[in-house]
């Protein structure tokens, strides 16, 4: 009996090893996660180093994304959500106070 599981183990050893081979997936490049600047780049900025290669870094807070606050300053009679990077402020309308129209239009006449 030993020598069946024994034969057995034997044939599918190598099947296994060649369909893991087979399975196998090519890791992205530090490029393709977004690791492509180097660590001059991110001077006295926090950094995450690429895990494949050291020599790669990523600086998470390199830039303001103000894509959602495109307002420099809240409207006259609007109530705005305000976000803060670094020494600018920007805003984004939320509504009108009470006693306003809204628009949607980022501004809000009296009544």
């Amino acid at each position: 009996m030993k020598q069946y599981i024994f034969i057995i183990t034997m044939i599918l050893l190598p099947i296994s090893a060649s369909l893991a081979q087979t399975s196998c997936v090519t890791p992205p490049t530090c490029a393709e996660m977004g690791y492509t600047q180097t660590e001059s780049e991110c001077a006295g900025k926090e950094i995450v180093r690429c895990p494949f290669d050291l020599s790669v870094v990523f600086c998470p807070n390199d830039g303001c994304d103000f894509s959602e606050y495109p307002l420099t300053e809240c409207p006259a009679n609007a109530t705005c959500l305000e976000f803060t990077c670094g020494s600018t402020t920007q805003y984004q309308f939320a509504q009108c106070e009470i006693g306003y129209i809204d628009y949607d239009t980022f501004w809000c006449p009296q009544n």
